[in-house]
């Protein structure tokens, strides 16, 4: 359940296969499709992935059987064993979520990653079907949030086309919200791609700035602070100082209204 869970959070979308849970409500509340067919392995990963609406390149079959009459590369598959009474302690499936997430906390029902770190559920003011928003630790301005997408990625070109569209989508509305929010004429949005363009956090995202006139003495300022932005995430930043949990849920309270 916690895999399943995990999973979904960020960015995954998922398929049952199997007679026997198929009309299990618990079940179906999980995964975005379920398919009780028993059909050969190549064309049940071919349906699976249509039904999904993923590219095959992008679609996992996780099994406990060894598959069998597949091509070499007909399946990407993962074969984990059924759980026995030595696997109880770290079910495999948990594990195998853990490694493809690449975060240790990626089963905490309370957050999702962004990068390394973990982000409450109460620091997130939108979500689409592919991107949230949250609010920042060390805002620039007032009102500087963050648009990520949900399957953590590290550079903008590992973003499939339906991740890329609904990204920017994203951004754009929260950039509608909270310029008008915040009282601002403009927006920045920003994107750093690669550890030369000054990202530091391994996780693709938008910087999101509202606007005034003279709000930086040189507009191209804003650039500098962004970049300072990136480094403080990891160390402490002397112009800005960190704010607690509490007033960053509440301010994403605030800003989750917005969209209600």
């Amino acid at each position: 359940m916690a895999a399943i869970l995990a999973l979904k959070t960020h960015g995954y979308r998922l398929g049952f296969i199997g007679e026997a849970h198929a009309s299990d409500s618990s079940v179906s509340k999980l995964f975005h499709v379920l398919h009780g067919g028993s059909k050969g392995n190549t064309v049940m990963y071919e349906t699976a992935s249509k039904e999904l609406s993923v590219p095959l390149d992008r679609t996992l079959l996780v099994t406990d059987l060894k598959l069998e009459n597949c091509s070499d590369n007909a399946v990407i598959s993962v074969t984990l064993p059924s759980l026995s009474e030595d696997t109880e302690e770290q079910p495999l499936l948990e594990q195998f979520a853990s490694d493809l997430l690449n975060f240790d906390q990626c089963l905490d029902p309370a957050g999702r990653c962004f990068g390394p770190f973990r982000v409450l559920f109460s620091q997130v003011f939108y979500e689409s079907a592919l991107s949230f928003a949250l609010v920042n630790l060390k805002p620039i301005v007032p009102g500087h949030v963050l648009v990520v997408p949900k399957r953590p990625v590290g550079r903008f070109e590992m973003l499939d086309a339906d991740e890329v569209s609904d990204l920017w989508i994203s951004a754009q509305l929260v950039g509608k919200k909270v310029e008008k929010y915040y009282g601002a004429s403009s927006l920045t949005f920003a994107i750093q791609d690669g550890k030369e363009s000054g990202q530091t956090v391994q996780h693709v995202h938008i910087h999101v700035i509202p606007r005034i006139a003279q709000d930086f003495e040189c507009n191209d300022d804003i650039y500098t602070e962004i970049e300072k932005h990136e480094r403080g995430l990891h160390v402490d930043n002397e112009t800005r100082t960190a704010r607690s949990e509490a007033e960053m849920a509440a301010e994403a309270t605030q800003l989750r209204l917005l969209f209600s």
